[in-house]
């Protein structure tokens, strides 16, 4: 079968073009083929992130476990030299000896960290894709590509754009976001190493001044104006794109707590045989609270992993059966219940094979976890022949219904 496709274009008043393409179902049928091949991938790579996370995640939870049987709580106020080398708890104010500068601007502050904010006005593409079926198992699909100008970081690449004419973008700028952050920092006599204070959260806006912009350079002065507390370039009610407006954050000194290693007046990662130890929060909670949020976070990052994990093989799963699915197709109340049956034999394969892959790498942690996981695998696989012949009964009861 010959391959044809068919494309037309229209431009509206709103910066949108609508493009619609049939493809043939011998079109549908290659690209089914070509995916096959980016399904085997993502399922072999879903078996990797899969047991990844859980090392990763059993890792870490080993770590926080034996470093809760080790803290020492130590005295804001001085340095004792017996907790060398130990993982040491201090809460206090986080303080900065020397003010933070960003010199192109003439930004001073005596803070934690100072970030500078950069936006372009530029185009930004979107674009929505409808696909309908169309006669002997082609398909139609009409995108339309929405052009709208806005603020937003760094440069988007018009030349990357389906209609790039009419939208298009600096390619340069001269001026970048950056954040900047105070070194040393102090708790008392203790200095708190980077690698603790780099983890601090909770920026704040840092509003722009006639004061702060009377310390500009002129020739900064010649190019910005002071508009809602930003730095901006041009007209603030009718931009133009290329435009540029400015904006900071700051991170002011603050009492916090923290978990780290002492040596000598230096506050640093505590290092560990299955991992690290580097914890602080704004704000005083006890050594077993910062624990316990740093054993949360890990939970929710093994789950948002597993969840990526199982996706990845389900969707490789479909990708793989596509080709059946697009092959039936050419009948349409075949290829509907193949899709249909494609997505339940993804769900119950992608499931118990995550299930699996999970309980055998905890099964060496928390017996009794891995070994429950296990179980359920196997009932979810038990369960799939069940399952296979109800959808292979579904067919002959529609048939008999339309002999009637």
């Amino acid at each position: 079968m010959s391959d044809q496709s068919e494309e037309n274009m229209e431009e509206s008043s709103t910066d949108q073009f609508t493009e619609t393409t049939t493809a043939s179902w011998g079109d549908r049928i290659k690209g089914a083929f070509l995916g096959v091949l980016v399904g085997i991938a993502l399922f072999v790579a879903s078996f990797y992130l899969l047991t990844w996370n859980e090392g990763r995640s059993i890792d870490r939870a080993t770590t926080l476990a034996e470093a809760k049987k080790i803290i020492v709580i130590g005295d804001p106020a001085k340095i004792d030299p017996q907790n060398e080398g130990k993982l040491l708890y201090l809460s206090g104010l986080l303080d900065a000896s020397t003010p933070i500068k960003d010199t192109a601007f003439g930004i001073t502050e005596k803070a934690l960290q100072l970030q500078r904010i950069v936006q372009t006005y530029q185009w930004a593409e979107s674009h929505e894709t409808r696909t309908t079926k169309a006669a002997n198992g082609g398909e139609n699909q009409e995108t339309t590509y929405s052009y709208d100008k806005v603020w937003r970081e760094g440069l988007v690449p018009s030349r990357s754009f389906k209609h790039p004419t009419g939208h298009q973008n600096p390619s340069f700028s001269p001026y970048s976001s950056l954040s900047l952050f105070a070194s040393p920092v102090f708790l008392g006599p203790y200095t708190i190493g980077q690698d603790l204070a780099s983890q601090l959260h909770g920026l704040t806006p840092y509003p722009l001044t006639e004061e702060t912009y009377q310390a500009l350079e002129e020739n900064m002065k010649a190019q910005f104006h002071l508009a809602n507390s930003e730095y901006v370039t041009g007209d603030t009610q009718n931009p133009k794109i290329g435009d540029i407006r400015i904006s900071y954050k700051v991170l002011m000194p603050q009492i916090i707590c923290l978990l780290g290693k002492q040596t000598g007046n230096l506050i640093g990662t505590y290092a560990m045989k299955n991992g690290t130890v580097s914890l602080i929060e704004t704000g005083v909670v006890g050594p077993e609270m910062l624990v316990r949020h740093a054993e949360m976070e890990n939970g929710l990052m093994t789950w948002g992993l597993r969840l990526l994990g199982t996706g990845m093989m389900w969707f490789g799963l479909l990708l793989f059966l596509r080709p059946l699915v697009v092959i039936g197709s050419f009948v349409p109340f075949l290829g509907e219940l193949l899709s249909v049956g494609s997505g339940l034999i993804a769900t119950m394969i992608a499931l118990p094979a995550s299930l699996v892959t999970i309980a055998l790498a905890w099964l060496a942690f928390r017996p009794l976890i891995g070994g429950g996981l296990l179980g359920l695998a196997a009932l979810l696989f038990l369960s799939l022949p069940f399952i296979r012949a109800k959808t292979k009964a579904q067919p002959t009861i529609t048939a008999t219904v339309a002999s009637k």
